[in-house]
Order: structure tokens, then sequence, then C-alpha cells
């Protein structure tokens, strides 16, 4: 016989699982009980996606048995024969599990992405430029130097736009800290 480690699950989870498990049971008939059974009911898609997440963590485990189409949303999950073998360790609620603290980004994170951003937009116009010099130096390959021009002008627009994001991003930063 083999010997499983506990499995950590949500309880309100495993408790909702045994109790449909003789008929089986659908990720969305899980996910509307869960929700009406839950001390602080999140969002049904999020939920959707917590369930789903454990219940694939039971099946690679070979606790749970999908039956049906691989990608329907109609499927079945019933146990496996190793169901009543696996021990569990029961995890609180949803929020513990899978919700983390939403923590302000690290203005050293986003002012490095800002000077990263800002190099590659200022070699994105050196090449733009190059490939304008070159131009006139080759014409007979003006067409295709004009691609790559164009293409680094839009490299150079790209980085643009994702310098004004990380500024607007710091200066939201500040706002949330002084409230």
């Amino acid at each position: 016989m083999m010997k499983y480690k506990k499995i950590k699950i949500d309880s309100l989870l495993l408790m909702l699982i045994k109790e449909n498990l003789s008929n089986g049971f659908a990720i969305i008939s899980i996910r509307d009980e869960y929700l009406k059974r839950s001390i602080n009911p999140k969002c049904s898609k999020e939920t959707r996606k917590y369930i789903y997440r454990q219940i694939l963590k039971l099946i690679h485990l070979g606790i749970l048995i999908k039956v049906g189409d691989k990608y329907s949303q109609k499927a079945i999950y019933i146990p496996s024969s190793t169901f009543d073998k696996a021990e569990f360790s029961s995890i609180n609620s949803i929020e513990k599990a899978h919700y983390v603290k939403i923590e302000q980004p690290s203005l050293y994170k986003l002012e490095n992405i800002l000077k990263e951003y800002k190099v590659g937009m200022l070699s994105a116009i050196g090449e733009s430029e190059e490939y304008i010099r070159l131009s006139n130096q080759f014409p007979e390959i003006n067409l295709i130097l004009k691609e790559k021009h164009q293409a680094a002008r839009d490299k150079s627009y790209n980085f643009l736009g994702k310098i004004i994001a990380i500024k607007d991003m710091i200066s939201i930063r500040n706002q949330m800290k002084i409230s």
C-alpha cells in the first residue's frame, strides 16, 4: 500500500467534495455551493479558478478522476480507489490558501524598470537615426533600410509608452503612500 503525505486542501472544499462523492460532481456546482457557504464569498470567476486548481492537484495525485471531455466544463469528477486512503490536512479558507496581501510596488523596482526602458528607448532612437544615415549613404537598399527605420521608430514609441506608464505608477504609488 502506497503511503501518502498529508494533502493540504481547503476545509470547506474538502467537505463539499466528500458530500458529492457518491454521484460525482462538476466544478461549477462545487463553486456555487462553495460561494453559498463561504463566510467571505469572493468573485465567482476567481473562486472557480481556485477550486479548479485544487481539483487538478487531487487529479495529479491520483485522488480524483475526471470523467468526460478533457476541456469540457461539464466534466464530472469522481473518487479514485485511493481516495479513502488519502490523508488530508485542512486549510481554513480560500483567503489563507489563495489570496495574498497586495503590497505597494517597490519604488526601487519601479525606478530600475524605468531605467531599463529609458536605455531601450535611447537604443531604439539611435538605431532609427543610424538607419536614416545608412539610407543616405546606401540609396540602393533604401527600401529595406526604411522598413528597419520604421521598426526601430515603433520600438522607441513602445518604450516611450512603457516609460509613461511606469512614471504614472510611481506617481500613484507616491500618492498611496501619502494618504
